[in-house]
């Protein structure tokens, strides 16, 4: 689910931002190209509703990293119109909508958060059923 997330944020950033920003799901050691987004999920959680339903609660981190000479400035900009490139991605093929966003700027970096909550409902796999029952219900006196 988690990755599925992932590629629906990243699609949105491409759309939005093209081909000149690089976008990483992976930590990079080195060679990082600004600028560049960096997702990273930070601590999903699931609650069991009721049945085989569940609350999945899945907050986001974007990162931000500038290239030009007015890094915080240029992390502003980026940070508003996230706001709006994130208020819906594509999961499974239908649109999930991003809450609880905010941003943070620091060492000239951007932090974008945003949470994906869904209520997905978990498959069991179905009991083997029984072939055969003999009943005896003869009453002896």
């Amino acid at each position: 689910m988690i990755s599925e997330l992932i590629d629906g944020i990243s699609i949105k950033l491409n759309e939005a931002f093209g081909d000149g920003y690089r976008i990483y799901s992976e930590i990079v050691a080195q060679g990082l190209q600004e600028p560049c987004f960096f997702i990273s999920a930070l601590d999903p959680s699931l609650k069991q509703l009721i049945g085989t339903r569940y609350r999945a609660q899945n907050p986001f981190v974007v990162h931000y990293f500038p290239s030009g000479p007015d890094k915080n400035i240029e992390c502003h900009r980026i940070a508003m119109s996230l706001y709006a490139v994130l208020e819906r991605i594509s999961f499974a093929g239908a649109p999930v909508r991003g809450t609880q966003m905010r941003y943070t700027i620091s060492d000239e970096v951007l932090q974008f958060f945003v949470s994906y909550n869904l209520v997905v409902t978990k498959h069991e796999a179905a009991a083997e059923k029984m072939q055969t029952l003999t009943v005896n219900n003869n009453v002896g006196g």
